[in-house]
């Protein structure tokens, strides 16, 4: 069912007004938050043309356009078919994927599945996945080759440098790579693995993907592991929706271990700036990182204020440790570009305005635009 949006309440008479505009664009965004600026800017232009009083000469000239040839005066004539179905209503649409935005695509994009992989010292042999999406039909073939880091080949893992091909419509493939273990207990280390098109193929309908490179992590299995964050401090804007804390484990990765977590307030307060809480990360055998993910509440005004509360980590199970970062400052700032954004929304709206002016032009130069075939 589709959720009307907002209406010329907001544009009483056609004017364009700043907090106005601002509240139309959150309410928009509310629904849609894939629109972009333009797209939204285009909309705010078409909704405030709509709501300026039309004259009888409106009418004439809207006649005479369609006698002519010429360019109707629909608001809605310049919008691309997805925004003529937004103007009127928005429908329950969620976000999409990067592969569902590729799913029609006329390209191939092929890619890792995932950018890391965490496996334990003594993994052996393990696969690791290969997808393709958007145009699949034909056969594919990639390169994978694997590349020293901190891990050594021939001490560590097994080089690995062949090619895989995907068959008829088929969307995933996989390569074997294989660690090689010892006794010795050492630190976490890694290598990578490269994924590339022939040198002699030329086809440029197939695109590698942004995971073009993983990064595995050969982990010492003979420890829990320690816990904690990567640095003291984060910093995400209040616009970013949410804020992203990534718990790490290192120094070992056996068995299943849970840690807690929870927000604590400080100049941020929960319910008006965040939406705190608290909650249990649970690691499973092998795993080498967890997210965090704390909703960060925008009201889309420029105070010039950073306010800030801490994420904090405790209590660990299966005798793990916690690290010397186990809290983490995480401060919210206003856009820094907000009055930009505004300034901008404001020339894009203004900008689709004047594509609109037959509602602004005098009677004459309205007839001659009315009569002018394009």
């Amino acid at each position: 069912m589709g959720i009307p949006l907002p209406g010329k309440d907001h544009f009483q008479g056609g004017k364009l007004d700043k907090d106005n505009l601002v509240q139309f664009m959150k309410d928009l965004k509310k629904n849609q938050p894939d629109l972009t600026d333009e797209e939204a800017a285009q909309i705010a232009a078409s909704k405030i043309a709509d709501s300026k009083p039309k004259s009888r000469m409106y009418y004439k000239i809207g006649a005479s356009r369609e006698m002519a040839g010429g360019k109707k005066i629909d608001p809605k004539a310049r919008m691309s078919d997805k925004l003529k179905g937004m103007y009127d209503t928005v429908s329950d649409t969620k976000k999409s994927t990067p592969h569902e935005m590729e799913a029609n695509s006329d390209k191939t994009i092929v890619e890792f599945q995932s950018p890391t992989l965490a496996v334990l010292e003594d993994a052996g042999k393990f696969c690791v996945t290969i997808v393709r999406y958007g145009l699949v039909e034909g056969e594919l073939t990639v390169k994978v080759d694997t590349q020293d880091g901190s891990a050594k080949a021939g001490e560590d893992y097994i080089a690995v440098h062949k090619t895989i091909t995907f068959k008829l419509n088929e969307k995933e493939a996989e390569v074997q790579l294989e660690v090689l273990n010892d006794d010795a207990w050492e630190p976490d280390e890694e290598f990578f693995l490269k994924l590339s098109l022939p040198a002699n193929d030329e086809n440029r309908k197939v695109k590698i993907g942004k995971n073009k490179v993983m990064t595995i992590t050969t982990l010492n299995d003979d420890e829990p592991g320690t816990f904690g964050f990567d640095k003291r401090g984060h910093f995400v804007k209040e616009s970013c929706g949410n804020a992203t804390l990534t718990v790490f484990r290192e120094d070992g990765a056996d068995g299943v271990v849970k840690v807690k977590w929870r927000t604590v307030d400080k100049t941020a307060l929960s319910g008006k700036d965040f939406v705190g809480g608290e909650g249990v990360l649970e690691f499973k055998a092998g795993e080498q990182q967890r997210d965090i993910n704390i909703k960060i509440i925008n009201d889309m005004s420029a105070n010039g204020k950073e306010e800030f509360f801490e994420l904090e980590l405790f209590d660990v199970t299966e005798g793990a440790k916690l690290s010397n970062i186990k809290n983490t400052k995480v401060t919210i700032a206003d856009d820094d570009e907000f009055q930009d954004i505004l300034k901008n929304m404001m020339a894009l709206t203004n900008a689709n305005l004047d594509d609109l002016s037959l509602y602004q032009s005098s009677w004459s130069q309205q007839l001659k635009n009315a009569m002018s075939v394009n």
